[in-house]
């Protein structure tokens, strides 16, 4: 993972520790867990699908492969407020 990467992963671990009441290492092997699933379920599947979250699609090319999520009606109103 690169520092940015890294970065932003201890901070939303910090995130679920506080909120959840979990300690630090115990939402890191969370994410990380979720992660390498995402991961396996797009290698196999090519799609994986999060509910109202949005979803996660491989696009294979000859330009190489894409990853790209596409946000669900929730979270594109969502970030349409902020703007």
């Amino acid at each position: 993972m690169s520092k940015d990467t890294l970065k932003g992963f201890e901070s939303l671990a910090e995130a679920l520790s506080e909120r959840l009441g979990v300690s630090r290492r115990k939402a890191r092997l969370f994410l990380r867990a979720l992660a390498e699933e995402l991961q396996r379920a797009l290698e196999e599947e090519g799609v994986v699908h999060l509910g109202s979250w949005g979803r996660f699609r491989v696009f294979r090319g000859k330009k190489g492969v894409r990853v790209v999520f596409r946000p669900g009606k929730p979270l594109r109103e969502a970030f349409q407020q902020v703007r």
